[in-house]
């Protein structure tokens, strides 16, 4: 990208997936130097005026910008026009010092959280790198492991031949459910075996 009607293209740097906010009045925004400051970074006039426009109404924007020297100086950038910015660019996440400081095993890892474990072995090792899809979501897990699996997990109710066959509900709950591994095992019919395992 050359000069372009005076505006000074940023000359190096990375790209960055970025929302903008309002951060403060409308009366106190400066919306065409927020544009001009998106365009100098490489992002096309009409998507940087929309993303402008939408942080404006504190709607949701996402922009790609090709050329960011360094988050802290596009922020500050953006801000003496009245706008604040996240970066939302995933980044790679260390699977394996992730997966140890949850004292997981490559396996538990995997099942706790849906991913394949030779896709997991593969980044621990370098032979692959995550996809962006992987990227985001090993982020997310980085961010919060419980909010994820919570997520992830699907409540067993106890089962209706259960009550039927007499089960007390004071046993009820997860712990006793037959499907999490616990609770009695029971015959075809709903009855309970004898001792109840």
């Amino acid at each position: 990208m050359g000069r372009i009607r005076g505006i000074d293209p940023v000359r190096s740097g990375s790209p960055a997936i970025v929302s903008l906010r309002l951060i403060g009045s409308l009366d106190q925004t400066k919306s065409v130097e927020a544009v001009i400051a998106l365009r100098r970074r490489g992002a096309p006039t009409l998507k940087a005026k929309r993303a402008v426009e939408a942080a404006m109404e504190r709607k949701a924007n996402v922009l790609d910008v090709p050329t960011v020297e360094s988050p802290h100086a596009f922020a500050e950038d953006l801000w003496r026009f009245g706008f604040g910015m996240s970066v939302v660019t995933p980044v790679t996440v260390d699977v394996r010092k992730l997966r140890e400081r949850l004292g997981l095993t490559q396996e538990q890892f995997s099942l706790r959280f849906g991913l394949e474990q030779d896709a997991v072995r593969n980044w621990e090792y370098g032979r692959r790198e995550p996809d962006a899809a992987a990227k985001s979501y090993t982020t997310v897990i980085e961010r919060d492991p419980e909010a994820v699996q919570e997520a992830l997990a699907v409540p067993v109710e106890w089962p209706a031949r259960a009550t039927q066959a007499g089960i007390p509900h004071s046993r009820l709950g997860e712990e006793r459910c037959p499907q999490a591994g616990g609770g009695p095992r029971l015959r075809p019919g709903g009855r309970p075996t004898r001792g109840g395992r």
